[in-house]
């Protein structure tokens, strides 16, 4: 869980700082560079980071392993009485 903070406060941080440069440095008042770029940036640090550094956990991982298999017994819906 802690991967998941850091890598949200970092993409946070650096979405930030492209925001002001862009604002200021640049001084571009294109409203399109202005939003896009600082958010095509932190999603790019936010999805590096997850793929970088993965969690795991042990009640992740056998949720996922459960998603391979079929229930051992379907149970059907009965179907609804109509009078």
């Amino acid at each position: 869980m802690v991967v998941r903070h850091l890598a949200a406060l970092v993409s946070w941080a650096i979405g930030l700082i492209a925001w002001a440069v862009v604002k200021w440095g640049v001084g571009s008042t294109d409203t399109t560079l202005v939003v896009a770029l600082p958010l095509a940036t932190s999603l790019e640090v936010y999805v590096g980071l997850g793929l970088l550094l993965p969690e795991n956990r042990p009640e992740v991982d056998k949720l996922i392993d459960s998603l391979n298999t079929d229930p051992a017994e379907v149970t059907a819906r009965p179907a609804p009485v109509l009078n």
